[in-house]
């Protein structure tokens, strides 16, 4: 027996190593019979469900290995890193904190349980994990980027600076920590980083995302200086150097955004459920660096409102709900034939995992995509779309270093035809959902945050808190590339900076042009 367990488990590890998903699913589901109180093939199981995408199984599989083995944290953590992929938050989040106390000394498992506390926008226990992980390997890298990461989404940005500084010194060639120190804060003539980034960039670059970190690590230092020139020059080096390493094509997005707007057409959206002056999500939307973390944060300030953050679940739900449809242009399709009330439940049963408040709040701006289905689905739902000045958006998206998503931000001929191909979807959405979206202005709020913070508190249906105004003393957790700015009160060194580089940003201008769009928009 112990020589076909040995057998089945290379087989397993053999398949899932060639990514033949289903060899290594037979092979570890015959593992699991026989040798059902080890949850090793459970584990292996798991994997090879996940990669045949079958999320039912894989959760079936976490499930039986964590009975099989209650007492075992490292399954848990699974079970839990799984419960996340499935929408299960809140049992998730449960799992986490059980099996925390159970690996102390365990620098890995921490790690894990601080990254997964990370996709719950847990923020808090995520820092307390990544503090227990380098306490247990002291100066360890990867441990030190999580506590960084933990401790700017809380909002110890000295504490932060402090922990990329030991990682730069512990690892020199861990470029993206040079990049996220430098946006913590403003850098001053007296206290800022450039010499050590550009003795950094004459040295050979370990890789060439490196060159890109440091690249726009430099170009934001130096902006912050008013080094206009040279800030521009490393953000493009840095911008070129990213997009070269990008299989993207934005025809892809263009066309998607265009057929949204023919399936979500009028007559569809007359259909959609008189908005419900109840409780219930806020969606702040829009593209990114156009203000909506600035109102998630001055919304969440409120008594009566959470902030759930950057999530997918509402991208998840309607994936569950299209999963038969494997073309973009098929799950757009069969979108436009849902049960909408059921995808609004869908939707709600994830969010609310992450709070119980009243109100929450909904900030991922690519939401923007699904208006018409939020309208269709979600009658209680407000839409809140941030509007920002073409140019002004176009340049702060474009000097942004996304970890994750927004490929058309690294060149400005892409950049151009998607914040084109954005502002026609807009109008769409004006044209057929008449007076659905609450629509903000970055630069009005900006010169005139209490009129416009008042003005949205209203139309979200809520009593005035004066706490609102003060939003930068908010102490909940962000993640996004606001995380910083979002700490201090607001202010209008924005609105215009993009001037700065006109002749620099002319193509990004053309390229607005060219796809029908309007750069002064």
């Amino acid at each position: 027996m112990r020589t076909d367990v040995r057998r089945l488990e290379t087989e397993a590890a053999d398949a899932l190593r060639d990514r033949r998903f289903a060899d290594a699913a037979r092979a570890a589901e015959a593992l699991c019979k026989l040798s059902a109180n080890e949850p090793k093939g459970f584990v292996m199981l798991v994997y090879a469900r996940r990669g045949l995408g079958d999320l039912a199984g894989m959760k079936a599989a976490a499930k039986a290995g964590c009975d099989r083995a209650p007492d075992n944290p490292n399954i848990a953590i699974l079970l839990a890193e799984v419960l996340i992929q499935t929408g299960d938050v809140a049992d998730a989040l449960k799992r986490l904190r059980t099996a925390e106390p159970q690996v102390s000394d365990n620098a890995r498992a921490l790690s894990r349980i601080s990254e997964a506390f990370v996709q719950c926008s847990a923020f808090a226990d995520a820092e307390r994990a990544a503090k227990a992980a380098c306490k247990a390997a002291p100066g360890d890298p990867a441990l030190l980027f999580n506590l960084a990461a933990a401790q700017t989404a809380t909002g110890d940005l000295d504490g932060a600076e402090a922990s990329f500084d030991a990682l730069i010194d512990t690892r020199p060639h861990d470029y993206d920590a040079y990049y996220n120190r430098a946006t913590l804060r403003r850098q001053t003539e007296d206290r800022n980083h450039i010499e050590q980034l550009e003795r950094r960039l004459a040295e050979p670059v370990k890789d060439r995302q490196g060159a890109v970190a440091l690249n726009y690590a430099l170009a934001k230092e130096c902006e912050d200086l008013g080094r206009w020139r040279e800030s521009f020059a490393a953000l493009k080096r840095g911008a070129d150097a990213r997009r070269s390493r990008l299989s993207y094509d934005v025809t892809a997005d263009v066309e998607t955004m265009a057929q949204i707007a023919e399936v979500f057409d009028a007559d569809l959206c007359a259909g959609a459920p008189e908005p419900a002056n109840a409780d219930g999500p806020i969606f702040v939307l829009g593209l990114p660096r156009t203000g909506t973390t600035l109102v998630d944060r001055i919304l969440s300030a409120h008594r009566d409102v959470d902030s759930i953050g950057e999530v997918d679940d509402l991208p998840l739900a309607l994936s569950a709900a299209t999963q038969n449809a494997t073309r973009k242009a098929d799950r757009v399709a069969a979108s436009a034939k849902l049960d909408f009330a059921a995808l609004g439940r869908a939707y709600q049963a994830r969010a609310r995992q992450r709070t119980a408040s009243s109100f929450y709040v909904d900030k991922t701006p690519s939401n923007f995509l699904y208006i018409g289905l939020i309208a269709l689905a979600l009658p209680k739902a407000r839409i809140v779309h941030l509007r920002r000045r073409a140019m002004a958006a176009g340049y702060a998206i474009y000097k942004t270093l996304f970890r994750m998503g927004y490929p058309y931000s690294y060149a400005l001929s892409d950049l151009g035809r998607y914040i084109a191909a954005y502002q026609a979807l807009m109008a769409h959405w004006r044209a057929v959902l008449p007076g659905r979206m609450i629509e903000i202005d970055y630069e009005t709020l900006a010169c005139e945050p209490e009129p416009t913070s008042r003005s949205l508190i209203a139309a979200c249906g809520l009593d005035w808190d004066d706490a609102c105004l003060d939003f930068h003393n908010n102490a909940a957790p962000t993640a996004t590339a606001s995380a910083a700015q979002v700490r201090e009160p607001v202010h209008t060194r924005s609105i215009d900076l993009w001037k700065r580089y006109q002749a620099e940003l002319e193509p990004l201008a053309e390229a607005i042009t060219r796809a029908g769009g309007d750069p002064q928009c």
